[in-house]
């Protein structure tokens, strides 16, 4: 089965990976001989190239042309966070489809060493994107239960706010976060965002990657934690209501 993938929404950045890695995996698990032609502009945030390495296995025509969305919202999406069973299955059939680009593997290599941690992912939501809006102190009591012994604490956040927050609410903590295009009151991807399309996306990836080898992730359920999940299916997840 030859299949094109083209984008057909304005979505957020994991909101399209997840989308085609499920659409992938569906046709790989009717037919594990596939092959898959990505519509370079399917991101929305820069061309595909420039975070992954071209997917392009057949040339001339494909037997099937599919949107990125039509395999998850016509047989996986549902209103629950994906299953721990189905992210597996995505990381087996689609995930050895990315391949880091060259410039972000060069962006990669300027990460720095973090152990013994655990990830905070906080969304500002004060547009009423992501809702229900869950404040900083909901953080508290699960890091006092679970993760007391961890000094180390990760803030995955684009609201320049919520750090300052975390840091007067765990004063104890070590608290580290990455530069980032910031706003108050986040989200900066839903207001108006930087010409640097491609620098939001090299740091949701970012963030993705740090959320998968941290101890554990606490936060609301999204596409990035879910994605850190893909990256490692041993990921705990404690997810905020």
């Amino acid at each position: 089965m030859k299949c094109n993938i083209w984008s057909n929404r304005v979505a957020g950045f994991y909101s399209k990976i997840l989308c085609t890695l499920a659409t992938i995996s569906y046709f790989k698990q009717h037919d594990n001989n596939s092959l898959f032609r990505i519509d370079t502009n399917l991101l929305g945030y820069g061309d595909w190239c420039n975070f992954y390495t071209e997917i392009n296995q057949f040339d001339g025509n494909a037997d099937i042309s599919v949107s990125d969305d039509q395999v998850w919202y016509h047989y996986v999406k549902n209103d629950s966070t994906p299953s721990d069973s189905f992210l597996r299955q995505l990381s087996v059939d689609a995930l050895p489809y990315l391949k880091y680009s060259k410039q972000f593997q060069e962006y990669r290599d300027t990460f720095q060493d973090i152990t013994n941690y655990i990830t905070l992912h906080f969304r500002g939501s004060l547009a009423n994107w992501h809702t229900p809006y869950v404040p900083e102190e909901s953080y508290i009591p699960i890091i006092n239960e679970k993760y007391n012994d961890i000094d180390n604490i990760l803030i995955c956040t684009d609201d320049n706010n919520a750090v300052n927050n975390f840091k007067r609410l765990l004063p104890n903590k070590n608290i580290i976060h990455n530069s980032t295009f910031t706003k108050q009151g986040g989200e900066v991807h839903l207001y108006k965002p930087p010409t640097e399309r491609v620098g939001i996306g090299f740091e949701v990836m970012r963030d993705s990657i740090f959320m998968s080898k941290s101890k554990a992730v606490i936060g609301k359920g999204s596409n990035v934690s879910s994605f850190a999940k893909i990256l490692n299916s041993d990921l705990q997840i404690n997810y905020i209501i």
